[in-house]
């Protein structure tokens, strides 16, 4: 709730500025949690029979749909009712 009123006073970009440095910022740091939990070896840890590419294609999809789509319509609604309308 906190974080939602501080962006609401002092993010001045849009909806889809906002997702995309939210979203790169914690690919950055998944990326580094997961080369620091295998030790930097993370071709070893996957296994051909989970992630198939068809597994592949509906967890991207998923992602695109629930994390994009989802984030930027609750960014535009915080946006333009403001955090305190959002929220409740």
């Amino acid at each position: 709730t906190v974080g939602f009123i501080i962006l609401d006073k002092y993010w001045g970009g849009s909806a889809f500025s906002l997702n995309l440095f939210k979203g790169g910022f914690s690919s950055v740091l998944f990326l580094a949690m997961i080369l620091v939990s295998h030790g930097g070896n993370v071709v070893a840890s996957f296994d051909a029979d989970i992630f198939t590419p068809e597994a592949v294609g509906f967890l991207t999809l998923s992602a695109f749909i629930g994390i994009t789509v989802g984030d930027l319509a609750w960014l535009g609604a915080l946006q333009t009712l403001g955090a305190r309308r959002v929220i409740v």
